[in-house]
């Protein structure tokens, strides 16, 4: 990826990792010359050179989207800052920079997509059709970030040479050194392996700070696919420069329509930067094992049979304590009776979604079924389960077999699903499936898509199986409220749970 400056309108040029067609420009015609004429028997003078006029600007051909962009210019009447619920960063977007935050970090993931992240310092902005962003700008005040060869380029200023260090953590971290500088702990030199790194990270000669002044800046970020998700959780939200409010509904109307438009219900957002999901099923169990005839699923419980439990942590003398049976040394499960209250929500803003806490878990297989309990668990079917293999870094979600990349283990405290309401369903099931994770500070870094009609149904079992002494449990904030609340319905809740564990035979 390259950018070029073009003195007569603030210019950047993506040149990408595939071959895609070059966005032309029509040629200017140029403007006609005369010459002066002077009256026969008239003293002459000699003329003064005309000035030429003006060259009047190119003219572009608008974006398609068919394929990768190729080059970024014009001026953008942008919305307001958003938050994931409305929309998603794609190739560009804005994010401000508040003193407030001490510190802040730059995320992006999957590594399969992201080739190239650019940090581009722009003129900091109120917009909401207050002004015009143009400010198409990343070659005099920038840091790029190239992950696959943990390079790093960086621009303080348009008077500064450029300096080239590396980095090989999974996120731009940087911390506030004073009022609107900002530090990024760069490496003087590229680790060859991970023994080299670890030896690194003991000598603070090793490090070179990169000090960054952002005072009265935002942050322009672009990277070079529209699959690679970025994120910087903060005070505030993004603004993405492709929205559907600055892009052609000819265009608009054929990328995909998945998120639920609170403000309008049976509307939904359009977002050029969700992959389409695959109508497939996955029918690999990395988990067969669970099956076998020298498995034993025991009726036994751990803990309370029956009891009501949206939270079920315990209070004690020393604060909030998990269970003990949390700890079980075997396979163990957690089975929680799903269901929709019939609430009235007509008119009303609401949510379907279903939160858990996780700690010191190798995997973790999401069960979904009308099954009551672990008995009839030979019967279990590979495209009605979601496997997140926590330590191994990847997930198998219901509608394949292709494994997907998870962030760092510290990054996978919680998870979420969200059931997004089908507009064509006339129903209470649907089964397209929102999967955010990578938790920062209560901020969902990461949103993957899946379908499931099992996960979809207004109500059914959901068994939370669980490798040995693994911590988790649900969370989950039930369609019951204060008649004066504004926190947003979430008509999924819990009826039941209960707590089994399974072992093999001796």
């Amino acid at each position: 990826m390259k950018t070029a400056h073009k003195s007569s309108g603030k210019l950047i040029f993506l040149f990408l990792l595939v071959s895609v067609p070059w966005i032309s420009a029509d040629e200017p015609t140029p403007a006609p010359t005369t010459e002066p004429t002077v009256p026969a028997g008239e003293e002459t003078t000699t003329a003064m050179p005309q000035q030429a006029p003006p060259r009047p600007p190119d003219k572009l051909e608008p974006y398609n989207f068919d394929g990768p962009l190729t080059e970024m210019r014009g001026s953008y009447t942008l919305p307001t800052m958003m938050n994931f619920d409305k929309g998603r960063p794609g190739w560009a977007s804005v994010w401000s920079v508040n003193i407030a935050e001490k510190n802040f970090g730059v995320y992006f993931w999957p590594p399969k997509y992201c080739h190239a992240i650019y940090l581009c310092a722009v003129t900091s902005k109120s917009y909401g059709n207050l002004n015009q962003f143009d400010e198409f700008d990343c070659d005099n005040n920038f840091l790029k970030y190239y992950p696959h060869i943990q390079q790093i380029k960086f621009k303080k200023d348009a008077t500064s040479e450029v300096v080239e260090k590396f980095y090989v953590e999974s996120a731009l971290q940087f911390q506030q050194k004073a009022d609107s500088v900002y530090t990024l702990k760069a490496l003087k030199a590229n680790p060859v392996s991970h023994t080299e790194w670890i030896e690194m990270l003991k000598k603070p000669e090793s490090f070179e700070n990169l000090d960054w002044n952002l005072k009265e800046k935002d942050l322009l970020i672009l990277t070079n696919s529209r699959m690679c998700e970025v994120n910087k959780p903060g005070l505030h939200g993004f603004i993405p420069i492709f929205h559907e409010s600055s892009v052609r509904s000819e265009i608009t109307k054929n990328w995909p329509q998945w998120l639920p438009n609170q403000e309008k219900p049976g509307e939904f957002y359009p977002t050029v930067t969700i992959a389409a999901t695959g109508r497939s099923k996955k029918d690999v169990d990395l988990l067969d094992y669970l099956k076998g005839d020298n498995m034993i699923h025991s009726q036994t419980t751990l803990g309370n049979a029956n009891q009501h439990c949206s939270n079920y942590e315990k209070v004690s003398v020393f604060g909030t304590r998990k269970p003990v049976y949390e700890h079980s040394p075997f396979v163990s499960t957690a089975t929680y009776e799903i269901f929709q209250p019939n609430l009235n929500v007509a008119g009303q803003v609401y949510t379907m979604e279903l939160e858990f806490e996780m700690n010191n878990c190798q995997w973790i297989r999401f069960w979904a079924t009308d099954q009551h309990d672990m008995s009839q668990y030979k019967e279990m079917k590979p495209e009605d389960t979601m496997d997140l293999f926590i330590q191994e870094g990847f997930y198998l979600p219901p509608d394949s077999n292709e494994p997907v990349p998870l962030p760092d283990v510290h990054l996978m405290s919680k998870i979420k699903f969200t059931i997004l309401k089908d507009a064509a369903s006339v129903h209470d099931d649907h089964e397209l499936i929102e999967f955010s994770f990578g938790n920062v500070n209560d901020n969902y870094l990461f949103h993957h898509f899946f379908r499931s009609k099992s996960f979809g149904k207004k109500t059914f079992k959901l068994h939370m199986i669980r490798s040995p002494r693994c911590e988790s449990n649900i969370v989950i904030n039930g369609g019951f409220k204060e008649a004066e609340t504004t926190e947003i319905i979430n008509l999924k809740d819990v009826k039941s749970c209960s707590y089994t564990y399974s072992k093999e035979k001796k």
